[in-house]
């Protein structure tokens, strides 16, 4: 999960404060190596270590369908973005068929292990 853009070539922008946030400390380790002056935090996506309304743009891209539970990961996004927030997730069932036809996954059909199901649609955090 980032709280601000990067330029292509992996660099903030100027005057930006780059933020990102992940649970696992070998990506953080990675991301440090990749993004000059980012600001890595190792955290849950469903407890932001952020104040209400401290970021002026949110990316989680391809995040939620990793969680059993996306819900309380949205409601932060909600709760800590003050401007945009860009969620991406895979858009299935393109995904699964691009997986198979690569020959990932064949014998789950190229569904991904880690990636749950949901019917329950949409989350809506604001009215």
């Amino acid at each position: 999960m980032w709280v601000k853009g990067l330029r292509s070539n992996g660099s903030a922008p100027d005057a930006a404060v780059v933020i990102g946030i992940e649970y696992r400390a070998d990506k953080i380790r990675r991301a440090r190596d990749l993004v000059d002056g980012l600001h890595a935090v190792i955290a849950d996506a469903g407890m932001l270590p952020l104040r209400d309304f401290a970021v002026p743009l949110t990316t989680c891209i391809e995040v939620l369908e990793h969680l059993t539970d996306p819900e309380p990961a949205v409601a932060e996004l909600a709760r800590v973005t003050h401007g945009g927030c860009i969620v991406s997730v895979p858009w299935e069932p393109w995904f699964r068929l691009g997986n198979f036809a690569r020959g990932k996954n064949l014998g789950r059909l190229g569904n991904d292990p880690s990636i749950f199901s949901s019917s329950r649609g949409a989350v809506s955090t604001r009215s």
